[in-house]
């Protein structure tokens, strides 16, 4: 019988650890995809052509057991991200990088060479046409 109570006791025990964990798996430090943005009641939306995840945050004071799996949100937000609003504070996530630019200043640099070199060209052109029909 000691060993049933001893059993007993055990469990109950990896049942409180388990519960503890599993509350305190609900509350979400950030979100990096779209889907962690929805589940988190957070909008997605293209700001010059990246996709951000605008999301509520969970003020510290909810953050505790009594809470957790009742809110929707992220716990962390840097400060330069976050936006403070009459209905509480909003975390702005880039979900994706911004695009690099194709083309490279090289390339550039070396388009405004070759339009500039046809440019003179076509003015040199210009003025022996000119000479010569002048003539």
């Amino acid at each position: 019988m000691g060993i049933s109570k001893f059993g007993a006791g055990i469990a109950c025990t990896v049942m409180m650890l388990g519960f503890a964990g599993v509350a305190q798996a609900d509350f979400v430090k950030t979100v990096s995809t779209e889907a962690q943005c929805t589940d988190q009641e957070g909008t997605v939306m293209d700001l010059n052509g990246v996709k951000h995840c605008l999301v509520p945050v969970i003020s510290k004071e909810f953050q505790s057991m009594e809470y957790a799996g009742d809110l929707r949100g992220v716990t962390a937000c840097d400060k330069a991200n976050t936006r403070k609003t009459s209905i509480g504070d909003f975390c702005l996530i880039a979900l994706e990088k911004k695009p690099v630019a194709t083309k490279s200043i090289t390339n550039t640099l070396t388009g405004m060479v070759k339009d500039e070199a046809e440019k003179a060209v076509k003015k040199e052109a210009k003025k022996k046409i000119m000479n010569t029909l002048g003539k």
